[in-house]
């Protein structure tokens, strides 16, 4: 018996394409591409140094969460309980972070 995917494929005379044996993502980041350049190695030393120095001002009166709780997390943690060092965990945005897929119209447009 045929998949119910399978069915809506005939039904619909979409053609199958199966699965290869990479996982299979709705849609590929840019950065998960074999030739993926962190925009970062591309600064100059001065804008590098001028980067770090605006992050950690924001350290100083934190407002990098959506709390925005002002604390200084060189000192103490935030609400968040994360204080001047966070390790980041995924750098690929989560289903439903994406753009929205249905198309934005304007009113009064024909």
């Amino acid at each position: 018996m045929a998949s119910p995917f399978m069915r809506h494929c005939l039904l619909q005379r979409a053609p199958f394409v199966p699965r290869t044996g990479r996982r299979r993502l709705h849609l590929a980041p840019p950065f998960l591409l074999d030739s993926y350049t962190p925009r970062y190695l591309g600064l100059s030393s001065r804008d590098a140094a001028k980067k770090r120095s605006l992050a950690y001002a924001h350290l100083r009166n934190c407002n990098l969460c959506p709390r925005q709780c002002g604390v200084n997390r060189h000192e103490t943690t935030g609400m968040c309980l994360i204080g001047d060092t966070a390790k980041v965990n995924v750098i690929a945005p989560h289903f439903g972070e994406g753009p929205s897929p249905s198309p934005r119209f304007a009113p009064n447009c024909g």
